[in-house]
């Protein structure tokens, strides 16, 4: 049994969008094997960012994490749904050395928020991933499969960098209820998430563990996990033959 050539939804996929699938998970392969090569540690006094705004140094500042960068946190306006905020480094735990940008999607009554980080890659990943538009690498894939709930007083100790428009937040919204209700996607939406993730070898399983530990750190200090199990759409079951990952699929069976 194959899945080659499905979409988000399962369904079969024509010849040349299993062709911009294969170019996808190519794109993030490569940016994958360079991150792996750079090590654990690229942005821990690294600049800031290009095209996003707040200063990462200030007054015995310097990087990530200086002391500059909480000066003005009382000065931040509420959460508040559609905003796109930088978490502080009091907000993560020690291990955790890159900033994070997360778009809040939804908010309560006694103001905790649900959010959605933005991923460190310029590619989507999978199917829970989204393609923004947005030309800032910071900006440009929304993980809505790891979407969370974060109290306010970790969200008070961060940036307001920027907003969703109301159709990103629409778009975003439709992904979040594709991945927990199975609603079909448009077609135009369907091609800015990533391609299918099934075989057990593939290297974004391992990516998609390091970034639920990543939100799990954080929720320990006050949020609520949304991560779902596996289903069948992005495992293959233990007992169903494969062929090592990155097998070339048979050719199209003639109509």
């Amino acid at each position: 049994m194959s899945h080659d050539g499905q979409g988000p939804d399962g369904l079969p996929v024509s010849a040349g969008q299993r062709e911009r699938q294969r170019a996808q998970l190519a794109r993030w392969l490569a940016e994958w094997q360079v991150d792996q090569a750079m090590g654990a540690s690229p942005w821990e006094a690294g600049p800031r960012p290009p095209g996003i705004v707040r200063e990462w140094g200030g007054a015995g500042g310097g990087g990530w994490g200086g002391a500059g960068l909480v000066a003005d946190l009382a000065a931040e306006p509420a959460p508040d749904v559609g905003q796109i905020r930088l978490l502080a480094p009091a907000a993560m735990s020690s291990s955790q050395v890159r900033p994070l940008y997360v778009a809040i999607l939804a908010r309560d009554a006694a103001g905790a928020c649900e959010v959605a980080p933005f991923s460190r890659f310029a590619e989507p990943a999978f199917a829970g991933e989204w393609l923004t538009g947005r030309a800032a690498l910071p900006l440009r894939v929304l993980c809505l499969w790891n979407t969370r709930a974060l109290d306010a007083t970790i969200l008070a100790t961060s940036w307001l960098v920027d907003a969703l428009s109301l159709e990103e937040l629409a778009d975003a919204q439709a992904v979040r209820t594709h991945l927990t209700e199975g609603r079909t996607l448009p077609s135009a939406l369907a091609a800015r998430v990533g391609p299918p993730l099934f075989h057990p070898d593939d290297p974004r399983h391992a990516y998609r563990y390091r970034e639920t530990l990543l939100m799990d750190g954080i929720g320990r200090a006050g949020g609520t996990s949304y991560e779902r199990d596996a289903g069948p759409n992005d495992l293959r079951r233990a007992a169903e033959d494969r062929e090592p990952f990155g097998t070339p699929p048979p050719p199209d069976k003639p109509s």
